[in-house]
Formats: C-alpha cells, sequence, structure tokens
C-alpha cells in the first residue's frame, strides 16, 4: 500500500512538472533544423516567388488594367503629318467650282487671254520657309512651268507680253518618300487654243498660279465664244448648264468685276 502512494504521488510531481513545462514561454532556436525554414520573412521572397507589399496591391499590375497617361501620350491625332500641313496650306487638290463667269472673274486677281507658246520647266511651288528662293525639302507641290503669250489683260495689271504659267501636276511628302499623287485636274494645256486664265501673282517666284483652287480652272475661245474647258470631260458639272457667252460679254463681266 505504502508502495502504491508513493509511485502514484511520482507519478503526479511528473505530470506536473510536464504541464508547466507545456505552459511555460519559450525561446525559438535561431538555427533552424535541417531541411526546415527559418521562418517568414517579409522583406524578401522565397525564390521564384512574387513579392507582394504588405500595404498595397501586387506592384505589376494587370496589363488589361493599365491606364494610359493622357498627358504624356498625345491621341493618334494630336500631331498632325507634314502631308496634312502641307496639303491645308496648298488646297490645289480640292478646287471650288464657281457657279458663274462673274464668280471666276471676281475671285481671281488677274485674267489673261493669250496662247501657251512653250514648256519651261518643272518646279516646287512650296518654298523653304527660312529662303523662298530653294524648294521645300519636306514636301513637292509639284507644278509645270509654260511661257504664256499675252495678248489681252482682261482683268489686273501685267505689263510682259510673255510671262511664265504655272500649272499645278501632283503632291508629294517627301518625307515618307511615296509616290506622288498626280493632280486631277491637271490639264496638259494645247499650244493651239486661244484661252482665258484666272490667276494670281506669285511675287517671289515671278509666274502667274492658280493656287487658290478656281475651277473652271481654263475657258477656250472658239468662234467668239467662251466656254470653260475642264480635264473631267465623262463627269457632270454645274457648268454643263451654263450658257456659253461671247467674247464681248466676257470682257463686260471682267469690267464689272475689277
Amino acid at each position: 500500500m505504502r508502495k502504491t502512494k508513493k509511485l502514484t504521488l511520482a507519478l503526479s510531481v511528473m505530470f506536473l512538472v510536464t504541464a508547466l513545462a507545456a505552459c511555460g514561454p519559450q525561446v525559438a532556436d535561431p538555427t533552424p533544423a535541417p531541411g526546415t525554414s527559418p521562418g517568414i520573412d517579409l522583406l524578401t521572397p522565397a525564390p521564384g516567388a512574387t513579392a507582394t507589399p504588405v500595404f498595397g496591391p501586387a506592384s505589376t499590375p494587370n496589363p488589361a488594367a493599365t491606364a494610359t497617361s493622357t498627358f504624356m501620350t498625345p491621341a493618334p491625332s494630336a500631331t498632325p503629318t507634314a502631308t496634312a500641313q502641307a496639303s491645308a496650306e496648298t488646297g490645289s487638290m480640292s478646287p471650288e467650282t464657281e457657279k458663274s463667269y462673274a464668280s471666276v472673274v471676281k475671285k481671281a486677281d488677274i485674267v489673261l487671254m493669250g496662247k501657251f507658246t512653250k514648256t519651261l520647266r518643272e518646279d516646287n511651288s512650296t518654298r523653304d520657309p527660312s529662303d523662298v528662293k530653294k524648294p521645300s525639302t519636306k514636301y513637292m507641290s509639284g507644278v509645270k512651268v509654260y511661257l504664256f503669250r499675252v495678248d489681252t489683260v482682261l482683268k489686273g495689271s501685267v505689263k510682259l507680253k510673255e510671262v511664265e504659267i504655272a500649272l499645278d501636276y501632283s503632291e508629294q511628302n517627301l518625307l515618307d518618300k511615296k509616290p506622288a499623287t498626280i493632280n486631277p485636274n491637271y490639264m496638259e494645256p494645247n499650244f493651239d487654243d486661244t484661252v482665258i486664265l484666272p490667276l494670281f501673282y506669285d511675287p517671289d517666284l515671278k509666274w502667274y498660279i492658280n493656287d487658290q483652287g478656281i475651277e473652271p480652272q481654263r475657258f477656250v475661245v472658239r468662234d467668239d465664244q467662251v466656254v470653260f474647258q475642264s480635264v473631267h470631260v465623262d463627269t457632270k458639272s454645274v457648268w454643263d448648264t451654263v450658257k456659253p457667252i461671247s467674247l464681248a460679254e466676257f470682257k463686260t463681266v471682267c469690267k464689272n468685276n475689277k
């Protein structure tokens, strides 16, 4: 009986010590056992893993959710191309069709009657902004230059008997090296025709040119009648319904629209 009590007491003491040890503070061993992790490190990710900030979302956003800064990246249409800038300046490829002899004469600074006599050269009517004596190296407004015999000055003041006439022929952006666009309104002159031309004088290049896109750009005098001339022979025009007038009547129109 005494041995049984001693054995029971010893077992109770051992259980109490074990329980106290389990409930007391524990000190972590700074040296991990072989093959085990040293613990959680909030700064250094495990090999092959992506670090995620503790106080915010992942540092690499979803590509579909990436926003484009409107201050750093302009819209595609925000920067005009060289072709668009030059086309806005010339306007020669989109002529405005006048609806009467009077409107053609009124719009032009000079109206000449005479004949084309000689082909002179091809040139560029768009000039270098820093030196108008030099052609532009960025944009080509191609013109064909002809010698013109002046028979009658119907409007304006021209003292020479022969002048240079520049006819719009093509346009090309020299920076992108694409082929030139031929002006669909260009008409090769017939040296046998007596023609009337609405024109403007270019003091820098010393030639006369219809650079304001007046259409019709040319009238032909036939049997004392002034008839409009167009390269678009198969295209209907408001001028199909305009009755030709006599040369005397046309001169009166010019006199009334100085």
